[in-house]
């Protein structure tokens, strides 16, 4: 697939010379600019780790965001470059719009991610990767379907909104507009809670929840795969889930991903196989944590569906088919349906 530069993002430095030439901040100290403009009735909770590379460019494409406002958290897991040099030389012209929390042991992405779920206490909480870049209308954008499942179905429900994304290489040259195209996946049909279970859809850098969610699906637990896994579990079993069918950022891909974006093809699929981002095996783990955790809040349904799915791991080929065929288990797309049956 060729490589192109993809048309609605600016240059970097655009990014760095729009950001501090906003109007809103002139004639203002940054500090009282940042009082004006970003008071945290949302969140945006960022872990980094060696991030020093990307992590300027990412703070400044969130930071010029607007139309809500917003904090930043960061949460360092003991980084050995110069990461929180980067962090501290932006933090040096708007100290109020971050604030940073570092790690005395490394923790890993999961634990990185759980002690930041912890220090949020916003309306609504975005997630953000350290190496990425938010496109202009992302807050803006998630956002405002936030306010449509709200008046659907109230505030007080645990809700959550997740958006397509944009896979870049290292330099930001386009290789494919649409991860959900490139990784083959289907949000239309991935609405119920027994799809989740099998496979996750939700990236969890275009994640935007809100505080019943949060509360709910805080801390997370020993055993689980991924934060972005987990919340959405917890969404579709006891509240409402919806998605914004739009790229809101540039996901790069730079071989050090946490989990990255795996093209969906025949030779893709089996160089996915050799190396996977995390254990098949890890999904049964996974959902008997959740079972442990919920199931005083499960219906009965939900209850049978589990242990449907439990059965899995340890069931010949035709019982295993019956049970992904009767209760959903699917996968998007064949190769990985097959792979499903043949190989729990």
């Amino acid at each position: 697939m060729p490589i192109r530069r993809i048309a609605y993002f600016p240059s970097k430095s655009k990014v760095m010379s729009e950001f501090y030439n906003k109007s809103v901040f002139k004639n203002t100290s940054p500090s009282s600019a940042i009082k004006q403009v970003l008071l945290p009735r949302l969140q945006i909770l960022m872990a980094s780790y060696n991030s020093a590379k990307y992590i300027e460019e990412q703070l400044l494409s969130i930071l010029v965001q607007q139309g809500v406002s917003f904090k930043i958290i960061i949460s360092d897991d003991c980084s050995t470059d110069n990461t929180l040099e980067v962090i501290a030389k932006v933090r040096q012209n708007y100290p109020d719009a971050i604030e940073l929390y570092t790690a005395s042991v490394n923790l890993g992405i999961l634990g990185n991610f759980n002690k930041l779920m912890h220090y949020a206490r916003a309306d609504y909480i975005m997630f953000a990767d350290a190496d990425d870049v938010w496109l202009s209308h992302k807050i803006t954008h998630t956002l405002s379907k936030m306010k449509e499942l709200e008046k659907q179905h109230g505030s007080s429900l645990p809700l959550l909104v997740y958006t397509d994304l944009a896979v870049v290489d290292r330099q930001l040259q386009t290789i494919d507009p649409s991860f959900w195209h490139y990784s083959h996946l289907k949000p239309r049909k991935h609405t119920t809670f027994n799809r989740q279970m099998r496979q996750n859809v939700i990236t969890g850098c275009t994640m935007l929840i809100n505080r019943s969610l949060l509360e709910l699906s805080k801390p997370l637990p020993a055993g689980i795969i991924m934060h972005d896994w987990w919340i959405g579990l917890v969404a579709l079993a006891f509240g409402k889930i919806t998605f914004l069918e739009q790229s809101t950022l540039l996901y790069r891909q730079h071989g050090k991903n946490g989990v990255g974006a795996h093209q969906y093809s025949l030779s893709g699929y089996f160089k996915y196989l050799r190396n996977p981002p995390y254990k098949t095996n890890n999904t049964f783990t996974q959902i008997a944590v959740f079972f442990e955790k919920f199931h005083n809040k499960l219906s009965k349904e939900q209850s049978e569906s589990i242990n449907a799915y439990l059965k899995i791991a340890k069931s010949n080929i035709c019982y295993r088919l019956y049970l992904i065929t009767k209760y959903g288990f699917y996968k998007h797309g064949w190769l990985r349906n097959i792979k499903s049956i043949i190989s729990p």
